[in-house]
């Protein structure tokens, strides 16, 4: 019903030397020099049928508890806001700051993470790049895009771009780096 997928890195903790996008953390993950000192958790997923149970905490516990039984001093997530599609065109580096009367943030999945004890630290504003031609575009998103320029679609996060002349569409999906301060078990 849910998955938690996550790789060993070695990070100083100094917020400027975190990985830049997915690919930087596996590729930190997989071409370690140094001891592996902090647990990149890289995916959490529950299936539509099981969410809101729970189970997402209880991934995020056993992958601290994981972190903690390595030795690791800290646990890192990149964070794609739940709500976030639902305010394209809010400055992500705002949304993710957002917080309710009570003081908690505005975003569910943020929420989660920070009722667990981790910090927001930084934007990482091309999480996830996705680039391919205008019919690529028009296939995944099952829209037109009769002239160049930035179009909202359903379920991203911020618009997106469409460059007809030269044949190429570009998104760049945002996430938010979280980490946790991992104590010894």
């Amino acid at each position: 019903m849910g998955v938690g997928n996550s790789i060993p890195i070695a990070w100083s903790g100094v917020t400027e030397e975190l990985p830049v996008d997915y690919t930087a953390i596996l590729v930190s993950g997989v071409e370690n020099k140094e001891p592996a000192n902090t647990l990149a958790a890289v995916n959490v997923a529950i299936h539509p049928d099981a969410q809101r149970a729970g189970l997402s905490q209880r991934i995020l516990n056993e992958l601290k508890s994981l972190a903690a039984k390595k030795g690791y001093q800290r646990m890192v997530i990149p964070v794609r806001p739940s709500f976030k599609k639902d305010y394209p065109l809010a400055e992500f580096d705002r949304y993710i700051r957002w917080t309710r009367e009570d003081g908690a943030p505005f975003d569910p999945w943020i929420r989660t993470h920070w009722k667990l004890g981790g910090k927001i630290v930084k934007p990482i504003p091309k999480a996830y790049p996705v680039r391919g031609t205008v019919s690529d575009w028009e296939e995944w998103t099952q829209m037109k895009f009769p002239e160049s320029g930035s179009y909202i679609v359903k379920g991203a996060l911020q618009p997106i771009f469409i460059n007809r002349e030269e044949d190429y569409g570009h998104y760049d999906d945002p996430n938010v780096w979280i980490v946790y301060e991992i104590q010894g078990e």
